[in-house]
């Protein structure tokens, strides 16, 4: 791809409805669906299409081998340009309807008033509620600025670029910075027209999703074990409470339903909430014959869990409860994909369901789950084990800036650009990495919540709604 792959459009909100960008900015039809989405905000050099071309040109391209510039992607780019920095706090707070962005360029200095408005509208992106979080790079003429802004990157989702014209005198950090900018926005291109984006959004973090779309790589096509039978293979997703397991299980079914669009009913089972008594018609279904009928034909089948699930996905959380006499049941259906209903006399076959386990035990351990041995090597389809917020070390950052953004964003009084206090955002992040939140994300969002409910209106949030956020908490963060 070349310059000429590059469109550019004018941000600017509709006369008749400030809080919807202008549509002209946002027809699909003239660029392709796979183009890259980068929004520029600078105050002086992207006033016309003319101007913001020779900005791409001057600042964002990369040397060839012979020092000569190139274009920074081999990507088709769509920009989205406005010296409106209003416009785009707009933007980061959710106040306006827009496309999601892929990339951020923002120009720190503004330069009618010398003042780092650019950096405000950084932060105000740092506490918004965009996912996946799109990549930022800081540009400004001023390298005391840039040199600031390097020090100060939360994540490496954050780039700081010199405003150098000439890309074969640059230093080669700088030049890298652009690189590696371009290469983050590409992958979130990639997230963001991705049919299964709806659950990608409850999915935070990047170390999290890379893992779990790795893993979805493998479940895209059915598996034939028997030459008259197609099964989809199972998967087993291990992980402690509050880590996402039933997000990761409708992934997988919206996965199936990309290339299958028959395959429509997701069916979760909370296995530990069944009685034991019961489990089994739950699961299997019941046919009743009522006082004075003798034949099956005449009794009135009740469905259960697995026949529901046709053409779709059972989704069994804590598999590990299932009582040892259901076991084999399910083996059964595993196996040969047939059921025996409570009360029937006869096997009924069952067509096309992807079987997804979950569990935070080790079922492998006889003091936690009493899982047959038979039953454990059939369900051992695909295996994925979700860290705990402990072990997400490179997210800890971006979960605790997007709780604290959806937290605040659900009340009023705190409009200021950094509501959490520095030093009290630094030791939440320091929780998580000391494993002070054993409920995992459930925990952590929950605990963020109370502080932000027990805060002081319009003032920042320091360590006394910390404080009285874990007095008034049954489970506060543990801290050793």
């Amino acid at each position: 791809m070349a310059w000429e792959d590059w469109n550019y459009y004018h941000l600017k909100t509709a006369r008749k409805a400030p809080d919807i960008l202008a549509t002209d900015i946002l027809e699909k039809g003239k660029t392709p669906e796979n183009a890259i989405r980068i929004l520029i905000n600078d105050d002086r050099e992207v006033s016309s299409e003319d101007e913001v071309k020779k900005f791409c040109h001057r600042y964002l391209s990369l040397p060839d081998k012979d020092g000569n510039p190139v274009c920074p992607t081999s990507q088709p780019v769509n920009i989205y340009y406005t010296d409106n920095f209003e416009l785009v706090r707009s933007l980061f707070m959710g106040e306006i309807c827009h496309e999601e962005f892929d990339g951020v360029i923002q120009d720190i200095l503004n330069d009618t008033n010398q003042t780092e408005r650019g950096l405000s509208n950084i932060q105000r992106l740092q506490r918004g509620v965009l996912n996946p979080f799109p990549v930022i790079m800081a540009i400004s003429k001023e390298n005391t600025i840039i040199e600031r802004c390097k020090q100060n990157r939360i994540n490496n989702l954050y780039f700081a670029v010199i405003k150098e014209p000439e890309a074969d005198r640059r230093s080669r950090e700088t030049n890298k910075e652009i690189a590696d900018f371009f290469r983050f926005a590409e992958k979130n291109r990639q997230t963001n027209t991705d049919p299964r984006i709806r659950e990608y959004k409850q999915i935070v973090g990047n170390q999290v999703l890379t893992q779990i779309q790795e893993f979805l790589t493998y479940l895209d096509k059915p598996m034939l074990t028997e030459p008259w039978r197609k099964q989809r293979l199972s998967a087993v997703i291990l992980g402690e409470s509050g880590t996402g397991k039933e997000a990761v299980a409708r992934l997988i079914h919206t996965t199936d339903r990309i290339t299958d669009t028959s395959f429509e009913r997701f069916q979760p089972v909370l296995v530990a909430q069944i009685p034991e008594g019961t489990i089994q018609g739950e699961l299997f279904g019941v046919h009743q014959v009522y006082p004075g009928e003798t034949k099956e034909n005449n009794a009135r089948p009740i469905k259960g869990y697995i026949e529901k699930a046709q053409n779709g996905t059972l989704f069994l959380d804590e598999i590990g409860d299932v009582p040892e006499p259901i076991q084999g049941g399910l083996l059964r259906f595993l196996q040969e994909g047939k059921i025996h209903p409570v009360g029937a006399q006869k096997w009924y076959e069952i067509q096309d369901v992807r079987s997804v386990f979950a569990t935070h035990k080790d079922l492998k351990d006889p003091r936690q789950s009493k899982m047959r041995d038979d039953f454990l090597y059939r369900i051992d389809g695909l295996k994925l084990e979700l860290p705990n917020l402990a072990e997400r070390t490179s997210d800890h950052e971006l979960l605790v800036d997007f709780f604290i953004a959806r937290s605040v964003q659900n009340n009023t009084g705190f409009e200021m650009d950094q509501p959490f206090h520095p030093d009290l955002r630094e030791k939440l992040i320091e929780l998580c990495r000391k494993n002070a939140f054993p409920g995992n994300i459930r925990q952590l969002k929950a605990f963020i919540q109370r502080i932000v409910l027990v805060a002081e209106r319009k003032q920042i949030i320091g360590f006394e709604a910390y404080e009285r956020a874990v007095r008034f908490s049954l489970l506060p963060p543990l801290e050793k």
